[in-house]
């Protein structure tokens, strides 16, 4: 009998109730070698045949997962360093893989990426960089294509068709000239690709045999935004810039059907309202997002095809989508997204980070992480195997072919948390929808979070205190950082600092440089991505507490060693140091972090999953407090670039 490889178990859920927020926050980020429900205390090595049901969410740089049917509990965080700009996220079952794009979506953005994790496992098993963009790819039933959109930045119509054996291009899918090529869906019996691209107003299908378009539906509300279709493949469900609300089009005859306002409310006009859109599994109801008057509106589609959708409900979230995803690399603004969990009971709402309970049409969870980003799923587990994957557009099953796999059931650990009643501001109705009723909110016992064993976690992000993505155009200096902040020490009066090709670089020096960003803290933490083009004489590091140019403490790489140091009053010293080797033009990810008195620090490739535990750790109480930064020391000819930097609080 097989052992389950699941996400190990820890307990960070986040109850939402009309009095209190129980925050339960015990993370465990991975180890490299098989994870096996076997940590200490805890629980032990499953070999049941039971179906264990998870939720995997994709902010930048981490994979977080969450037990759906232990109340969202949080019980594994996969570190994805150097994946920035995370712009979707596919699993594939069969084949036990995940698949993260990432990177540039095209045009002023630059290039993407695209990686496969297996996730049995836990490795990355390829990496490929593409000279076009990426963006919300979809994969093919057999798992062996997936379609990639060139980036809605890139305006070329095309959509590039990967070979999942290896990430390798072997074919284009071109729709139009101009076409901001942007979200995609492979149907249940994988006879057609549907692509929206967010500036068109037509929506194509293509025939995945010849890479062509076989079909079109033209002229339809504005650009295409997030999409879903019916388990049958007869209808889409589309949503559009500039319309608060959603068309219902036939995807046979390519016909539009219905037009559907949302009722009651009302958004600027030309913006992009409705940025998500998902149906129930049974393809009775349609949820909507809401993002200017952050609701959820609840649509009966049971009707459908011959009867419009009626709107029934108004969810009203948990706080306002406003503000940007932290950390992100661009198109950062909360617009929203929408997914049904597989058995429908829930709905997730990204950049919003509610739950909401589809029974009672009330808000149940909030998770911290899923208020940062719109790429998340689900995957179901069975004796050590993923066994079903739901997509990132909340399709219908209806209808669907014998060989698909269906959802089941989730089975919640405890009772659902007391849910945040809603309610349905005064608007002027619109005369051609029906609101129906806002429900009231239904009350429940409130849960007291069972505990469990706490287990040492690998530290992850607190507060972001400064951030820089160097995303801007070519400049002397570096000037403002991508949070706004402007960088101190020497980036903004030394020559040797420019942004160059969105890279900030420190080139032709005479010696160490300073940089510094946001404000003064006692308890940080400074992850930061960059590389060398020579480290003779030269090294790669970072500063915590730093006061001035003759006290702070510092984390470095030199090409042989990963070194902790500290200047006091001018005098420094080396606190400790461990052997790591590192190359000229290879980009390395670094962590340095001081809590108290203790100081660690490790440093990986970038391309390779973050150490679980420190490589270097020492004491020391010269120094208190101080901003957090880098320090770079670059000689002669040398280069170094730097790619990502964020700050953070520490505990």
């Amino acid at each position: 009998m097989s052992l389950q490889k699941e996400p190990e178990k820890t307990n960070r859920s986040r109850f939402r109730s009309p009095r209190k927020s129980y925050i339960l926050a015990l993370l465990v980020i991975i180890c490299i070698t098989p994870l096996f429900f076997l940590v200490k205390g805890m629980t032990s090595a499953r070999a049941d045949s039971a179906i264990h049901h998870y939720f995997y969410v994709f902010p930048d740089h981490t994979l977080d997962v969450y037990d759906m049917d232990n109340n969202f509990q949080l019980v594994q965080q996969i570190p994805f360093p150097g994946t920035d700009g995370g712009r979707g996220i596919i699993a594939d079952p069969a084949s036990g893989s995940l698949y993260l794009s990432y990177h540039g979506d095209g045009g002023i953005h630059g290039t993407g990426s695209l990686l496969k994790y297996d996730l049995i496992n836990n490795k990355i098993v390829w990496t490929q960089n593409y000279s076009v963009g990426i963006d919300s790819g979809a994969l093919s039933p057999d798992g062996k294509t997936i379609y990639m959109p060139n980036g809605e930045a890139a305006y070329d119509g095309t959509w590039s068709v990967i070979n999942t054996s290896d990430g390798t291009r072997r074919g284009t899918i071109f729709t139009i000239n101009g076409d901001a090529a942007h979200n995609t869906i492979v149907g249940y019996t994988g006879k057609h690709v549907y692509l929206g691209g967010l500036n068109n107003s037509t929506f194509f299908t293509a025939d995945p045999t010849t890479n062509k378009v076989t079909s079109s539906i033209t002229k339809m509300a504005g650009g295409v935004r997030p999409f879903t279709i019916n388990g049958s493949e007869s209808l889409v469900f589309t949503t559009h810039t500039g319309l608060l609300g959603f068309q219902v089009s036939d995807l046979n005859s390519s016909k539009i059907l219905y037009t559907v306002p949302v009722s009651g409310f009302t958004a600027p006009a030309g913006s992009t309202s409705a940025h998500g859109i998902t149906i129930s599994p049974d393809e009775k109801e349609l949820y909507l997002i809401d993002t200017p008057n952050s609701y959820v509106h609840v649509f009966n589609i049971s009707g459908l095809p011959a009867t419009a959708p009626t709107q029934v409900a108004n969810i009203k979230l948990s706080q306002p989508m406003t503000g940007s995803e932290i950390p992100c690399l661009y198109d950062c603004t909360k617009e929203g997204w929408l997914l049904h969990i597989g058995d429908g009971r829930y709905v997730v709402v990204g950049d919003s980070g509610d739950i909401i309970d589809t029974t009672t049409r009330t808000v149940a969870y909030h998770l911290d992480s899923v208020n940062n980003t719109r790429k998340f799923l689900e995957v179901d587990w069975q004796n050590g195997h993923p066994i079903f994957t739901t997509t990132r557009q909340g399709m219908g099953y209806v209808g669907v072919p014998a060989s698909t796999a269906l959802p089941t059931p989730i089975t919640p650990g405890l009772p659902t948390a007391t849910p945040i009643g809603t309610s349905t501001p005064t608007a002027v109705p619109s005369p051609t929808a029906t609101t129906g009723p806002t429900p009231t909110a239904t009350a429940t016992t409130t849960v007291t979070p069972t505990p469990t064993v706490t287990v040492t976690p690998t530290p992850g992000p607190g507060t972001t205190l400064a951030q820089d993505t160097f995303m801007r155009a070519n400049q002397n200096l570096w000037g403002k950082a991508s949070d706004g902040q402007t960088w101190g020490g020497d980036a903004n009066t030394q020559a040797a600092f420019s942004i160059h090709n969105n890279v900030g670089q420190i080139a032709n020096g005479t010696g160490p440089s300073n940089a510094v960003l946001g404000p003064s803290a006692t308890d940080a933490e400074v992850l930061f991505t960059g590389s060398m083009s020579s480290f003779t004489n030269n090294n790669l590091g970072a500063v915590l507490r730093w006061k001035d140019a003759n006290n702070w403490y510092k984390a470095y790489i030199s090409g042989t060693s990963l070194v902790i140091q500290a200047k006091v009053n001018g005098t420094a010293t080396t606190l400790t140091q461990a052997a790591f080797a590192a190359t000229a033009n290879t980009a390395y990810s670094l962590r340095f972090r001081i809590v108290g008195t203790t100081l660690s620090a490790k440093a990986w490739a970038t391309t390779a999953p973050e150490p679980t535990t420190w490589t270097a750790t020492t004491t020391s109480t010269a120094l208190t407090s101080g901003q957090c930064g880098l320090r770079i020391q670059v000689l002669g000819s040398t280069s170094a670039s730097i790619t990502a930097f964020q700050a953070m609080t520490a505990s």
